[in-house]
């Protein structure tokens, strides 16, 4: 009569770890990412309020138009100037957070930083919590976040 062995805890382990790692969770939903803002005033000085516009969506194929509840927009300035007594590299914040609706729009007021060195900046939209198609296909490179320009007065 042959000799029956019971596998070891770690073996067990091994093959669930195995078996899980072969289950087919189905597609990723790619989504789609912001269209570019629309920003008012188009001049702001440091400390003011500028209000961000984000239509919805930016028309891609292969990609969901509807985005989850738990996506966001974050908000970033970015200047190639430096802030006045300081060494750093261009000038860089996050202004804010948007809470787009299920089309993808959002429309909220941010605050520029009081330290934000007057002249052109670009203002751009980041989308979070929901990966773009970029993001999942490894043959796509993803462009740069959709922004626009502001004059920021001294």
């Amino acid at each position: 009569m042959p000799t029956r062995t019971r596998p070891t805890a770690a073996a067990l382990l091994l093959a669930a770890v195995g078996l899980a790692g072969c289950v087919d969770t189905g597609p990723t939903t790619a989504y789609c990412g912001p269209a570019e803002p629309v920003l008012a005033p188009a001049a702001v000085g440091p400390g003011d309020e500028l209000r961000v516009e984000v239509a919805g969506a930016a028309v891609v194929d292969g990609c969901e138009q509807r985005l989850p509840d738990r996506a966001r927009y974050e908000i970033r300035l970015t200047s190639e100037r430096t802030a006045e007594g300081s060494a750093d590299g261009p000038y860089t914040a996050t202004l804010g957070v948007l809470e787009p609706g299920a089309d993808g729009g959002a429309v909220g007021t941010v605050r520029l930083p009081d330290d934000v060195p007057p002249g052109v900046v670009e203002v751009s939209v980041d989308l979070t919590g929901a990966e773009t198609i970029c993001e999942i296909d490894p043959t796509m490179q993803c462009a740069r976040d959709p922004f626009a320009s502001i004059d920021v007065t001294a």
